[in-house]
C-alpha cells in the first residue's frame, strides 16, 4: 500500500535515510541540516530518491515537518514514511530500499536481517558489538570513545560524522553492488 499510494515506480532506485533513534540515545539523532545536505547529494549525484524513514519520536518533535519544509525548499522530490506504522508495515517499507543510511537502531538490525545494505552510523554505542553479516559498512564518530555510551543530546557529536562520509558510502556501495 506505501509503494502504491506514493507512486513508488517498479524499477524506482530508494535509499532510507533514517533520522532518529529512541529517547534514550538522542544523539544518534541525524542533524537537520544534515539530512537536507545528504538528500541534495542523493538527488543530485544518484539514480536514488530518497525515502525519509520517521518514527514517534521524531514526529513528537516535529522533525518529520521540519524535513519537510527544507527539502521543498530545495525542490527535491523524495519520500516520507508516517510515524504510525505498524511494526509489520515499518519492515515492508524498510524492504523497498536498496540501501540504508542509520544509527545503531532499530531500522539497522531490521535492514541487516533483510540482508539489505546498510551504512550503519555509530555515535555513542560500540560498532564492535555488532556483527557485519557482510552487508553493513560501519561509519564510527570520531568522538566515540569520549561519549561511549552517552545519553545527553550534544550537538557536537551529532555532527561528528561527516556528509562527505556517509554519501561516499553510498557510492562506493551502489558502485560495488551496480544499483
Amino acid at each position: 500500500n506505501f509503494k502504491y499510494n506514493r507512486g513508488i515506480k517498479e524499477d524506482e532506485k530508494i535509499i532510507g535515510i533514517n533520522i532518529g533513534s529512541a529517547e534514550r540515545w538522542p544523539s544518534k539523532m541525524l542533524d537537520i541540516k544534515n539530512i537536507v545536505k545528504l538528500v541534495k547529494e542523493i538527488d543530485s549525484k544518484t539514480s536514488f530518491r530518497s525515502l525519509i524513514l520517521v518514527g514517534p519520536l521524531e514526529k513528537k518533535l516535529g522533525k518529520d515537518k521540519q524535513i519537510i519544509k527544507e527539502l521543498n525548499k530545495e525542490n527535491i522530490q523524495f519520500y516520507i514514511n508516517d510515524s504510525d506504522n505498524t511494526l509489520e508495515e515499518f519492515i515492508s517499507i524498510i524492504n523497498l530500499c536498496e540501501i540504508i543510511v542509520t544509527g545503531d537502531t532499530m531500522t539497522m538490525h531490521i535492514g541487516i536481517a533483510l540482508k539489505k545494505k546498510v551504512i550503519a552510523l555509530f555515535y555513542c554505542t560500540p560498532p564492535w558489538e555488532i556483527d557485519s553479516y557482510e552487508n553493513l559498512i560501519k561509519i564510527s564518530s570520531p568522538l566515540l570513545e569520549k561519549y561511549l555510551f552517552s545519553n545527553e543530546h550534544i550537538q557536537e557529536l551529532i555532527n561528528s560524522v561527516s556528509i562527505e562520509e556517509i554519501f561516499g558510502n553510498i557510492k562506493k556501495v551502489s558502485e560495488k553492488q551496480n544499483i
